[in-house]
This record gives structure tokens, C-alpha cells and sequence, in this order.
């Protein structure tokens, strides 16, 4: 804590002569860290909502539109680490395991009513949840989607329930989704939606596919960006391989990590 002084006025408004006064600098030492706390705030663990600016305006605004671009939730790695042993996940959805969501279970039995959607591409071919009991490389965790139905429940309470931007009819006309091709997205996607819209009719659903995992579509896409994006892949993996000490380093993180 660090104390300014601050010269006293007198009655008449007239400050007396300043005089140079020390004082006391206190020090205290810094709280222990919690390593519990620090890795549920790393991990973004779904336990307490957090808010920032969603549905705060002047007054005098009216609110014609919403639009959220979000990554996918917690997911099972992309790639397994040399001469390790695969994280055991299960990446079924199971209402009473944590972390869990009132709405999990009802969720669960919405996604397989969604034949009725119109889903672009090779998006009709993903499944709608995770149901491997092993994960497979980069599919969304229960974690993740319990992170998304807390997230889609936010912004209706914020949105829907607060500003009325969708009325109890609203057609499809109104909602514009879009995903790229991974089913950790789609499923992250629906999650969201499921909350933030209850019970939704499939026929209303028109989900877009979006080849570009940067959202850039044809109208900004780079091809030199991706070859050189692909080199430096490739010269990173090959340094990888070539440095026995990062290896090592590789082995004992996942000792740790699990």
C-alpha cells in the first residue's frame, strides 16, 4: 500500500505552507497462489458465469441485431505426444457426471430429433454430440458442451429474455448460423443454441458451412498465407523431432497433464 499525503485546507480557503512529509511505504507479501484456482481459470472450467458489456447500451438505442462468433468448447487434443500414452477421456455425454447442466439431459434427446435440419455439405454427415466412450483426436468434451449450454443460457437471459430480440414465432429468416467443418464446432454450436433458444424447431435450422477456419470465406482468402503457414508447420514439427531435450520436456508435461 502506498500513501499520498494530501495537504489539508483551512477554513478560508488558503492552503498553509507545504511542508515535505514522509511517509510510510507499506509492503505486504503477495497471497499465495492456489493452484486449484489458477488451473480452473486457465482451463475455463464451467462453474461460475462471468459477463463483461453483453446487452449494455445508452437508453436511447434500439436493438436490431446480434452477432456471436465463438470458438468451440473444451475438446480432446488434436495430437497424441511421442512416446506417451493417450489421455483415457470419456467423451460420452452423462448427465450425472460434473461438470454437468440442468438442460444436459434434454439436450441429449434434442440432438437426435435433428434429421428435419439443413445442414451444408459434409455438416450432415457429423454427429450432433460427442458420444465416443474414448475420445477421439480433437472431439468436444462433456466439459465443452456444458461450457456452450451455460453460454447460450447467458445470452438469453440477456437477449431474449431482457431485450425481446427474437418473438415466440420467429422463423428461420431470422437466424443465420455458420460453423466450419469440425464436429467439436457444430456440436459447440447447437449446444449454444439449445440454450439460447430452448426446444428449437430443426425445420428452422439452416447451418452454413464455412470452409475458412479463420471465417474469411472467398472474399479475403490467401493462398500465399497458406503456404506459408504449411512451411512453418513443417519447420516447427521437424525442430520438434530433432530436439531431444524438447521431447523430454514432452514426456515429463505428460506425466503431469495426464
Amino acid at each position: 500500500v502506498h500513501l499520498i499525503p494530501v495537504n489539508p485546507v483551512r477554513e478560508d480557503g488558503l492552503n498553509p505552507k507545504s511542508r515535505k512529509r514522509i511517509m510510510p511505504d507499506l509492503l505486504t507479501e503477495p497471497p499465495a497462489i492456489d493452484p486449484i484456482y489458477e488451473a480452473q481459470v486457465y482451463c475455463n472450467v464451467p462453474s461460475i458465469a462471468e459477463r463483461s458489456m453483453e446487452g449494455h447500451a445508452p437508453h436511447y438505442f434500439k436493438l436490431v441485431s446480434v452477432q456471436v462468433l465463438i470458438r468451440h468448447g473444451d475438446r480432446y487434443p488434436l495430437y497424441a505426444i511421442p512416446k506417451t500414452k493417450r489421455p483415457d477421456i470419456d467423451c460420452m455425454l452423462v448427465p450425472s457426471r460434473k461438470p454437468s447442466h440442468p438442460q444436459l439431459e434434454a439436450f441429449i434427446k434434442h440432438m437426435s430429433k435433428g434429421s428435419a435440419a439443413q445442414m451444408d455439405g459434409s455438416l450432415s454427415s457429423l454427429p450432433h454430440f460427442p458420444s465416443h466412450s474414448l475420445c477421439e483426436m480433437g472431439e468436444l468434451t462433456q466439459t465443452g458442451v456444458v461450457q456452450h449450454l451455460r453460454n447460450g443460457q447467458l445470452l438469453r437471459e440477456i437477449y431474449i429474455n431482457k431485450h425481446k430480440l427474437l418473438p415466440s414465432d420467429w422463423t428461420a429468416k431470422q437466424l443465420y448460423l455458420e460453423t466450419t467443418g469440425k464436429s467439436r464446432t457444430l456440436q459447440s454450436a447447437l449446444a449454444l443454441l439449445y440454450t439460447f433458444l430452448p426446444d428449437f424447431d430443426w425445420k428452422k435450422i439452416n447451418m452454413r458451412h464455412q470452409w475458412s477456419t479463420i471465417f474469411c470465406s472467398g472474399s479475403c482468402d490467401c493462398p500465399m498465407r497458406n503456404h506459408y503457414l504449411e512451411e512453418e508447420q513443417r519447420r516447427q514439427y521437424s525442430l520438434r523431432v530433432k530436439n531431444s531435450n524438447l521431447e523430454k520436456i514432452y514426456v515429463d508435461m505428460a506425466k503431469i497433464v495426464g
